[in-house]
């Protein structure tokens, strides 16, 4: 192959690609095999950024991709199409089995490119079309690779991301040993969950898909709470509704009374979707069973991907948070150690979604009330009752510079404070009466937010726990700060009691931090292997199937 030959193949390819112009001189053409001729045309492609980026969504990665390799070609050698390319066809063409829409990633242009390449003679044109075809599968190779690893959909913002740039690293290693592998799907298929139930969760699809194109199931009437073992019209209906998601036989019975074992059925669904397991089917069991299956199958597509976003390394030790079951597990080398009821954030100010570390904990904190929550829930009390800080122990401060001076609340003309010209600072003494109660652990984050004890303790009795103002309250405060001070001689238990009684605010920093994932699970396996739903109570599942799929 001569130095005018390759040339020509570099600047003709640069421009095909939708790349600028390109300057190669006839030194640099310096061909001595095929391999290299790509790699000197993929060289000059990717010297220039292209013209439509958005066609490449792994741009950033196939640079350091490719110059790691010598920019060799990946998905051919001396010109012979490997069969990896085949094999990345068919896992993009089951794309739909992981909840993902196959039209993301287009097979079409591969395939072709794949006929246009396959078994033709090394023409010009022919190098220009190896070297394009190898840029292409590499970009859908790290797209798909990037979605599985990483899930498709931002669990903060509902909005898609084509490429993990944060994975880019990981995802160019399994790139190289895909292409080297002869089961390229396997090694695609490592990328996947390691969390337990990921494919139970895709065998959930399949059955909730199968019971949505047979119809779903009936609504059922709103009405008088049906008690244990007596009599309703709306039974057959609640016996025929349990059946169709397996929680009870199928039966030709018309019989209106409700008997043990459909009691014993009804607890069950009512354990398996976060209701009291009294099996009395009052008004919210009701509501829970006319749930649409349509949408719980949405539900079930959803978590597929937000399992695919969680850490596959979520620590040795870590605290998992999920807000809509309202539950916080300690969890300690694969096994829960420690679990508690939580109060979460309402719909209007919810929890993150996030993942950091607890690295220190406070005792018997003072609350500095936040600005937004000074204004919005504060300032009417105050403007009702101009006692309303004494009485909750609470002092207000004006602010000179970086400092912080107590004022009296009676010679604020409350009647005239608006949440425009509100300059104040309320913070609330260490005590009974203390919003964050004893304790509070913090993991320092952009939304301000931790776990924290509470003064109303009654409220974990609440079925639904989603009315905090995004914090996190959890009903065993001692027990979860007993763990993190594990081994920590100087903070016993009765040290602990001793500075909450005396109302002493301390910070205390971890030894060891421990890992926090604060998540929104509304259908996962348990560990009994059991499909569990919950409540949309963000709605967020219906923000994020805008851009999943039903398989």
């Amino acid at each position: 192959m001569n130095p005018a030959f390759l040339l020509h193949a570099v600047c003709v390819l640069v421009l095909s690609l939708g790349f600028s112009a390109l300057k190669v001189t006839p030194a640099q053409a310096n061909a001595v095999s095929i391999n290299d001729i790509i790699a000197t045309s993929i060289k000059g492609a990717l010297s220039i950024a292209p013209k439509k980026q958005g066609e490449w969504k792994a741009y950033s990665a196939l640079k350091p991709l490719y110059a790691n390799n010598g920019y060799k070609p990946l998905w051919s050698n001396e010109g012979k199409v490997k069969s990896q390319a085949r094999q990345l066809i068919v896992a993009l063409e089951s794309a739909s089995e992981e909840g993902l829409i196959p039209e993301n990633y287009p097979t079409g242009p591969l395939s072709q490119k794949i006929a246009e390449v396959r078994g033709k003679k090394l023409t010009t044109q022919n190098l220009i079309s190896l070297a394009r075809f190898d840029l292409l599968f590499s970009n859908a190779f790290l797209i798909y690779a990037s979605h599985l690893a990483y899930g498709f959909v931002n669990q903060e913002s509902f909005k898609p991301v084509w490429f993990n740039s944060e994975g880019q690293g990981p995802l160019i290693q399994t790139l190289y040993k895909a292409v080297n592998n002869k089961n390229l799907k396997n090694v695609l298929y490592s990328l996947l969950p390691r969390e337990t139930g990921y494919s139970q969760l895709k065998e959930a699809v399949k059955k909730y898909k199968e019971i949505v194109a047979n119809g779903g199931w009936k609504s059922i009437p709103l009405g008088p709470k049906i008690e244990p073992l007596g009599h309703s019209p709306r039974i057959p209906l609640v016996r025929e509704r349990l059946s169709i998601e397996d929680y009870f036989p199928k039966s030709q019975k018309d019989k209106h009374f409700y008997d043990e074992k459909l009691v014993e059925a009804v607890k069950t669904y009512q354990h398996n979707n976060g209701l009291f397991e009294d099996g009395v089917i009052g008004d919210q069991t009701i509501s829970s069973f006319n749930v649409s299956a349509q949408t719980r199958l949405n539900q079930i597509v959803s978590n597929l991907d937000r399992m695919r976003a969680f850490p596959n390394d979520p620590g040795p030790s870590y605290i998992y948070v999920n807000i809509p079951a309202f539950y916080l597990n300690l969890v300690e080398k694969g096994n829960v150690v420690l679990t508690m009821k939580t109060i979460t954030g309402r719909k209007e100010r919810p929890s993150p979604l996030l993942s950091h570390k607890i690295t220190y904990m406070v005792i018997s904190p003072k609350w500095h009330v936040p600005t937004s929550i000074a204004v919005k829930d504060k300032l009417p009390l105050l403007q009702k009752d101009p006692n309303f800080l004494a009485n909750n122990d609470m002092k207000l401060y004006s602010s000179e510079g970086k400092s912080l001076k107590e004022i009296d609340p009676s010679t604020v003309n409350w009647a005239e404070i608006t949440p425009e010209n509100f300059s104040y600072s309320i913070i609330q003494q260490p005590g009974e009466g203390n919003a964050l109660g004893s304790i509070k652990f913090m993991f320092p984050n952009k939304h301000n937010v931790y776990l924290h004890d509470t003064s109303q303790p009654e409220l974990f009795a609440r079925q639904f726990r989603n009315f905090s103002s995004g914090c996190i309250r959890i009903e065993k405060p001692m027990e979860l700060a007993d763990y993190v001070l594990r081994g920590n001689k100087e903070w016993t238990s009765e040290k602990i009691n001793a500075a909450i009684t005396n109302k002493e605010e301390q910070y205390v920093p971890l030894k060891n931090p421990l890992a926090i994932h604060l998540v929104y699970r509304t259908a996962w396996i348990d560990e009994q292997e059991v499909l569990q739903l919950r409540n949309d109570v963000y709605e967020a599942d219906k923000e994020m199937m805008a851009f999943l799929h039903i398989p």
